[in-house]
């Protein structure tokens, strides 16, 4: 009889370490879920902050050429009106191929500037 019970006893705490061990095995389980999601979470940022560096570095880009494209427009501007002076002092007037050119620039840097101003916060 004492015997069966120590064969009792010793199944009970077989299916005891069985239990225990499913329990660690789970817990490592949701170890490793949780990694598994840290580490895409970690990718997935680290994607996101190189596309806000791009969008940065692009913005950085975009209000130095309006920079220049600005001191460029200054540039056409003043020969316009030494022209507009010349051809009102002549009493003659400015072809209209260049009024209308120099009108078209006028509208494209003010669309560059409405560009330049939204991201240039």
């Amino acid at each position: 009889m004492k015997n069966i019970l120590d064969k009792i006893n010793r199944a009970d705490e077989i299916q005891a370490k069985k239990v225990e061990l499913g329990k660690h095995e789970l817990e490592l389980g949701l170890v490793q879920d949780f990694e598994s999601s840290l580490n895409s979470y970690i990718t997935a940022s680290g994607k996101v902050e190189q596309q806000v560096q791009n969008i940065e570095n692009a913005i950085k880009n975009m209000q130095s050429e309006f920079i220049s494209a600005q001191k460029i427009a200054s540039k056409i501007d003043s020969d316009y009106q030494k022209l507009r002076k010349q051809s009102m002092d002549l009493g003659v007037e400015i072809p209209k191929e260049v009024d209308n050119r120099y009108k078209k620039m006028l509208a494209m840097l003010k669309n560059d500037l409405e560009t330049f101003r939204k991201y240039n916060k």
